[in-house]
């Protein structure tokens, strides 16, 4: 995994171009949504009466697993938005940052809590 995240963060520095103060402000507020979600699906690993809908960490995964994915997800979406062009990043990281928000809230609605 330590090899894959320094590939992604050499790709992402090696293609990157003219990154700006507000892709780094947009990139924070995914960060911080992507850590909410972090502990919204640490709660649904702790409580089997709620379901996680991301079909690469299962329907119920362990804490672990759970932990593993956000170790690399967090990483790897800043590699992906520093790869898209500055022509294209910024609509890449307002479309993820609302996806993000959507199920942040969504969760919330239903009752998920957050737990780390």
């Amino acid at each position: 995994m330590k090899k894959f995240l320094l590939l992604l963060m050499f790709a992402s520095s090696a293609w990157a171009d003219d990154w700006t103060r507000e892709d780094t402000y947009r990139q924070i507020a995914i960060t911080t949504l992507q850590v909410v979600d972090w502990g919204q699906t640490r709660y649904i690993a702790k409580h089997p009466e709620f379901h996680e809908v991301n079909p690469l960490i299962g329907s119920h995964p362990s804490i672990g697993r759970v932990n593993n994915y956000f170790a690399v997800s967090i990483p790897a979406n800043w590699a992906i938005s520093a790869l898209f062009s500055r022509r294209y990043r910024e609509t890449w990281q307002y479309a993820r940052g609302a996806a993000q928000l959507s199920l942040i809230l969504y969760n919330r609605r239903i009752g998920i809590g957050m737990e780390f």
